[in-house]
């Protein structure tokens, strides 16, 4: 993959800009078209462009940063059954629009002759793109130093304490060479490499400008989220399911308790019966109640992690996980 030449001012593909609304016209033909060859129907989105930041205040700060974004995602809906798949990046060559289009068509067919099974506790293969959905949660409650020291973080008085499996690193590295980042934050601090947590113990929070100077901390906050991964793939990690379930993606992700941060949603899409190792058929949904720490500490084995660039949010390079005693809590209705 070329690499982009970051100036820490911008990330910028010209390639990306290049791409107008007739090229996005023949990304979603081909795609039509694949699906009408095989009597499914696709749907999705093509989009791209630029985004800017740009912070300048009264005490002399002055700090601007731009990247590029491309963004693919298609459904395929084959006899009723949904197959999906999604690309992005800030380079063009990071967007694979055939791999997503045949993955997707892949699982709609997998998919079918569901079986309906019941709820209780799976070893279950969470694919990158779901280990991301569920872990990345964890930014969204108490991930603040403020938080941890009065007290109303899932996170208080663990400072230093083990959290997760030592197998598990949570980073964060704006000069990571697969996974750059804006240089600065929200208040314009510098975004340095720092851990979140590492060798599974809680290291440090991210602290706000005003936090640090009151308590003589060090202001910082994430510019990615990078939890290193293996070269174990997920059919090597399938292999090593006797029974339970790959989960390829999750929707409708709720707080159910703040204190352990246990979360509550929904398999969607992608959801297959696993035995001895092999992928059986699709399975009937459920609705699923575990927490990231929990899930963390339930760890097997970290698969291989694909890098993820939302259009507004913080880049993340989450692997695949397999772990045990996933709570399916109960059927879903679809």
């Amino acid at each position: 993959m070329k690499q982009i030449n970051q100036d820490i001012q911008h990330q910028i593909d010209p390639e990306i800009l290049e791409i107008d609304e007739n090229s996005r016209a023949l990304i979603a033909k081909k795609a039509i078209d694949r699906a009408e060859k095989e009597r499914a129907v696709a749907a999705g989105i093509v989009s791209n462009g630029t985004n800017f930041i740009g912070i300048s205040t009264k005490n002399g700060v002055n700090k601007f940063f731009g990247k590029t974004f491309y963004d693919y995602s298609n459904t395929i809906n084959l006899n009723g059954e949904n197959g999906a798949a999604s690309e992005n990046g800030i380079l063009r060559d990071q967007v694979d629009t055939d791999r997503a289009l045949e993955s997707a068509l892949k699982d709609a067919k997998l998919l079918g002759k569901r079986v309906e099974l019941e709820p209780g506790r799976y070893t279950v293969l969470l694919s990158s793109h779901a280990a991301n959905q569920l872990i990345s949660n964890m930014a969204w409650y108490g991930m603040s130093r403020r938080a941890v020291d009065e007290g109303y973080s899932p996170y208080s008085g663990k400072m230093g304490q083990k959290l997760v499996d030592e197998r598990i690193d949570i980073i964060t590295d704006p000069m990571h060479p697969d996974l750059p980042s804006r240089p600065f934050d929200y208040e314009g601090s510098p975004i340095q490499r720092n851990a979140f947590i590492e060798k599974g113990v809680l290291k440090d929070i991210p602290c706000s400008r005003y936090w640090a100077k009151k308590n003589d901390l060090t202001p910082w906050g994430f510019g990615n989220v990078i939890i290193p991964s293996t070269d174990m793939d997920d059919t090597k990690l399938l292999a090593r399911i006797k029974k339970g379930f790959y989960i390829k993606e999750l929707w409708y992700i709720r707080m159910v308790k703040m204190e352990d941060l246990t979360l509550t949603g929904m398999t969607r899409n992608g959801f297959f019966y696993v035995e001895d190792g092999m992928i059986v058929s699709g399975a009937t949904h459920f609705r699923w109640n575990n927490s990231p720490i929990a899930m963390m500490n339930n760890l097997i084995e970290i698969g291989t992690a694909k890098s993820r660039y939302p259009e507004w949010g913080v880049p993340t390079s989450i692997p695949s996980m397999l772990v045990d005693d996933f709570y399916l809590s109960s059927k879903t209705l679809f």
